[in-house]
């Protein structure tokens, strides 16, 4: 199993390729917020606090949207990489 900091810099690294590449104005004040989202993530990872980062990454994962069609692979790709942070944040949680 990945540790969460790895997939964490997976999303980071997804996120920030979707920004930089979007050609929609509108969608990028949401890959901003998202991204401040993980460097919180980070700090609770940094910090060993687990409670804050399973607290956060459930906070992240509400309401997620992915700006664009479902056909635009590099704006699904945060998604994806987020689902697997959140899947190993959450397993780790339940133990």
């Amino acid at each position: 199993m990945e540790k969460p900091v790895d997939l964490l810099a997976r999303y980071v690294d997804a996120l920030s390729l979707a920004a930089a590449t979007t050609n929609r104005a509108e969608e990028r004040p949401l890959y901003q917020a998202r991204l401040a989202a993980a460097a919180q993530m980070f700090a609770a990872i940094h910090s060993g606090n687990r409670a804050a980062l399973f607290d956060l990454v459930n906070l992240a994962g509400a309401g997620w949207t992915v700006p664009g069609t479902k056909e635009e692979r590099a704006k699904n790709a945060p998604l994806m990489a987020f689902e697997s942070l959140a899947r190993v944040v959450r397993s780790r949680s339940a133990t």
